[in-house]
């Protein structure tokens, strides 16, 4: 009888299904064991499986942000295909991401669209409630007046400019100039 290579794959994942408990310690003694190697090989299946690492990513972003996300890798990919954007993808302006209609149910068949990093975030504020503007303007100020957006900011104006020195003078304006203008 001649070996079957999907048989024994069949075979060899659902004894890991059965058996997680088991493989768990073994296969984590091994990635500590052989970093390296572990991470090469993991980069290496990424150049090779650009699509399905998109879609892990997406999907697990998903999850992080406790939304939940039905589509299976064969959707996922046939929504992109569909729309020829793929390589255009990205979370810069001017490139294009996977949106939900209203930024509102799952990521699922008939509730995602392809559309620009810009037309996304508008369609997001557009659909805030007065609470989530509240709770936004109220971070924001926070954050300026513990001094977080001044580095941020600094750095993105280095990174525009091609410097590294973050030395540079930064001129920005506080939200609370930004109101008493008005």
């Amino acid at each position: 009888m001649p070996w079957d290579k999907e048989k024994q794959r069949e075979y060899s994942h659902q004894w890991y299904l059965a058996n997680k408990e088991r493989v768990a310690p073994h296969r984590a003694a091994y990635k500590r064991k052989n970093k390296e190697k572990w991470y090469a090989s993991a980069r290496a299946w990424e150049a090779k499986n650009p699509e399905k690492k998109g879609y892990i990513n997406h999907k697990s972003h998903a999850k992080r942000r406790g939304i939940p996300f039905l589509l299976t890798f064969e959707e996922w990919w046939a929504v992109w295909e569909q729309s020829g954007k793929w390589e255009q993808r990205g979370f810069r302006k001017g490139q294009y991401v996977m949106a939900r209609f209203a930024d509102q149910g799952a990521y699922e068949v008939g509730n995602v669209r392809i559309c620009t990093v810009s037309e996304n975030a508008l369609e997001r504020a557009a659909n805030w409630s007065d609470e989530s503007r509240a709770r936004m303007a109220a971070w924001t100020t926070r954050a300026w007046q513990e001094g977080k957006f001044d580095k941020m900011l600094q750095e993105r104006r280095h990174v525009a400019a091609g410097t590294t020195s973050t030395k540079a003078p930064f001129n920005a304006v506080s939200p609370s100039e930004v109101h008493d203008s008005s």
